[in-house]
């Protein structure tokens, strides 16, 4: 069984967001603000990325997704934050729809080999226990039946912070995931 996670940071994508920009330019200047992306770097250090780190099951992938144009000084910040977390890995891309992204980069990093791939977002403001892992493989292995009559069956669970991140469970070797961008 695969396990992928993923985490949009400040990454200027074409929908996706609750406040509303005229411009990619505007966009990016939003996101890209020193005190807005010193705050959301304060939650990623010490509230993501340690739940990250502390996983039991260190048998899973996580990616960082980032805007190519993320100013160079945060670059080097957020390649420094991974740098000691082996499952971790940045993905940059150029502006793009968000939806289309994120399921280019499940579909980019999804083993054609796995029986079953289970998936999982959090936003950068996001923790997670440090047996969720451990807790999605047993999940999805309990839910393996669900299979049977869909390619995918998404599992809720209960996270950190009162969050509900979505997840999603295929036995396709290219699933067509569908992502709630609502949670």
């Amino acid at each position: 069984m695969q396990v992928i996670g993923i985490c949009r940071f400040s990454y200027p994508a074409e929908g996706g967001f609750e406040r509303l920009h005229e411009s990619l330019e505007e966009r990016c200047a939003y996101l890209y603000e020193d005190e807005r992306l010193n705050k959301r770097f304060a939650t990623l250090e010490t509230v993501t990325l340690p739940s990250i780190r502390a996983q039991t099951d260190k048998d899973f992938s996580f990616f960082v997704f980032i805007g190519s144009s993320l100013p160079q000084a945060s670059k080097d910040r957020i390649y420094a934050a991974v740098r000691d977390i082996p499952q971790v890995q940045i993905i940059e891309r150029e502006p793009g729809p968000y939806r289309t992204e994120m399921q280019s980069i499940f579909d980019e990093v999804r083993n054609p080999d796995a029986e079953i791939c289970a998936q999982f977002r959090l936003d950068d403001d996001d923790a997670v226990g440090v047996d969720f892992v451990k807790d999605l493989r047993i999940a999805a292995s309990r839910s393996q039946s669900l299979l049977e009559y869909s390619a995918k069956s998404p599992l809720i669970f209960p996270a950190a912070l009162q969050q509900h991140l979505p997840i999603v469970v295929s036995n396709s070797p290219h699933p067509k995931t569908t992502l709630d961008t609502s949670a």
